[in-house]
């Protein structure tokens, strides 16, 4: 005894295999992709700020690199490197002498001198650079981000 399948039906479901394989093969492709994207490491991008001893001054320091705005101060003899971007809404933190703050002049968040949050909306302290001293010379590495102290 012999099973009889139309031709028609074979041939039908064997397109629907293949369209269903190919669908699921550019999904996997997409998230390989995407994935090795978000995951790879990123060079570090060293710039120079200057020589190591501008770090003996009180107040922090501003410097413009590559359209990224940084503020250097020294924290226990070791460069620190605070993104001036605020963390709510990425306005440019200004430091009010008077206040010995960092004040964000659109939403009015605070942070002390050494970043970390005082008050406002801000949902943590500022993000902080990675930085050294080589040669003398302070440098920060613009790829090397790590997000703001946690708020109290």
């Amino acid at each position: 005894m012999s099973i009889s399948v139309p031709l028609r039906r074979t041939r039908s479901n064997l397109l629907l295999f293949a369209l269903l394989t190919v669908i699921l093969a550019t999904i996997f492709a997409v998230a390989f992709v995407t994935h090795a994207a978000l995951t790879r490491g990123r060079e570090p991008n060293w710039q120079p700020l200057g020589p190591a001893a501008t770090l003996q001054g009180q107040a922090p320091q501003r410097f413009e690199l590559d359209g990224q705005v940084v503020y250097l101060l020294s924290s226990g003899g070791a460069p620190l490197a605070l993104n001036a971007r605020d963390p709510y809404r990425a306005c440019v933190v200004t430091w009010a002498d008077a206040e010995q703050r960092f004040v964000d002049p659109c939403y009015g968040s605070r942070y002390r001198a050494d970043g970390s949050y005082v008050s406002g909306p801000s949902p943590r302290g500022l993000d902080r650079f990675e930085a050294r001293v080589n040669a003398g010379t302070v440098e920060v590495n613009l790829n090397q981000a790590a997000a703001g102290p946690a708020r109290p």
